[in-house]
Parts: structure tokens; sequence; C-alpha cells
């Protein structure tokens, strides 16, 4: 306290600040306006599928009807036995 009976103000500090912490639920769903950017080595088709897939609001993000199709993936058709339906079949059974 001072003479004056109120506390003294803090002294500005030469350390650096520190942050906030954030947990995993504040990154998930921060809707932080980062435009997104690619190494050059990434296709320009694969560069319009990830940006479709990671969009952070659910409403406005590709779902696996608007994946699955996507020309980049479509290149490896033969790869997938399962149809959208299974794919999401399956997945909500692990959950």
């Amino acid at each position: 306290m001072t003479p004056g009976g109120s506390k003294p103000s803090p002294k500005p500090s030469s350390s650096p600040r520190v942050l906030k912490a954030f947990s995993s639920d504040d990154v998930l769903t921060s809707t932080l306006p980062i435009p997104l950017s690619f190494p050059d080595y990434v296709s320009a088709e694969a560069r319009d599928l990830l940006s479709t897939m990671l969009v952070p609001d659910p409403m406005r993000r590709a779902d696996l009807r608007l994946i699955m199709p996507h020309p980049w993936l479509s290149a490896y058709a033969h790869i997938f036995s399962n149809g959208v339906e299974d794919l999401e079949r399956a997945t909500k059974e692990r959950h």
C-alpha cells in the first residue's frame, strides 16, 4: 500500500507477455480468418479439395458426397472399394 492507502500501480515488465492458453475445444471451434496457403508442390486440384474440406463452418464444409467424386480423388477411385454410404456408416459405428 502507498501512504495514501491505494495499491501501487504495477511497474512495466521487460519480460515477454504471457499468452493465454487455449483448450483443444477453443482451437477446434475457432473461426480465425486465416487464409489457407499451400506449398508450391501441392497441385491445383489438391488445393481445391483441401480448401473445401478445411472450412471452419461445418454447414459450409464439404461432406463425403462432395469429397469422394472430386477430380483429385477420382484418379484413385480404384482404391476405394466402399461407397459413400458404407464409409459414413462405418464412421458412425466407430463413434
